[in-house]
């Protein structure tokens, strides 16, 4: 089956012919078969593993802008999965952090369900691979597995995202299984130390003023 040119310009990120589909009455939900499985162009723009450059990754969202204008789906599942789920949970996403939450961004402002799971949670599947920021989005747009979540970052060795989803009220496990990452092991054992990640905060806010406040006194 020959790909649909509605396919083809998002796949390439040509915004114009995309445009052009789209007027002369291209289905931004059609749903083209590749082998076994049905492709939205939703789900090209915003899930097609080839590595973009930065002018690729600002067409590629204007793509997925384009698409959501005209009607398209934002939770519309493929393979079993809606876009955003796809993007925080593949591994094959894992060395494009700028990317990732780039798309995140764009899915989540277009309404894409932050609780979606199957399995595990969109925001678990974001703890365990993607950076703090892409974390941050999902709980500022409503996301609610936080305890699921900080399990899946200490697990995976992801201690930058442990702070937000701890802020934002994640339990601290009563314990932590496996060898792997010790550094993030010890950091929340830290925290449990302390009290708890506020008495944690508030301690390591007290040593950065106690080391600084001595050569810059001036400081607030």
């Amino acid at each position: 089956m020959a790909e649909p040119p509605i396919i083809t310009a998002v796949r390439t990120c040509d915004v114009e012919a995309l445009r052009r589909e789209i007027a002369a009455g291209g289905d931004p939900d059609m749903l083209y078969s590749l082998s076994q499985t049905g492709l939205t162009p939703l789900w090209y723009a915003a899930c097609y593993h080839t590595p973009y450059n930065e002018e690729q990754i600002r067409e590629r969202l204007e793509c997925i802008s384009v698409l959501l204008e005209a009607g398209a789906s934002v939770d519309k599942l493929v393979c079993g999965v809606t876009p955003l789920y796809h993007v925080v949970a593949s591994s094959l996403f894992e060395d494009r952090a700028d990317e990732i939450a780039a798309l995140v961004e764009a899915l989540v402002k277009a309404g894409a369900d932050v609780n979606w799971e199957k399995g595990t949670s969109v925001l678990a599947g974001a703890a365990a691979r993607c950076t703090a920021a892409t974390v941050k989005c999902l709980i500022s747009a409503g996301a609610v597995d936080l305890d699921r979540a900080l399990v899946k970052a200490i697990d995976n060795g992801k201690q930058r995202n442990c702070a937000p989803l701890l802020r934002a009220g994640a339990s601290l496990p009563p314990h932590i299984t496996g060898t792997n990452h010790m550094p993030t092991r010890a950091y929340i054992e830290k925290i449990r130390a302390a009290g708890g990640y506020k008495a944690y905060e508030k301690a390591h806010r007290q040593r950065l003023v106690a080391m600084f406040l001595p050569k810059f006194p001036t400081l607030p």
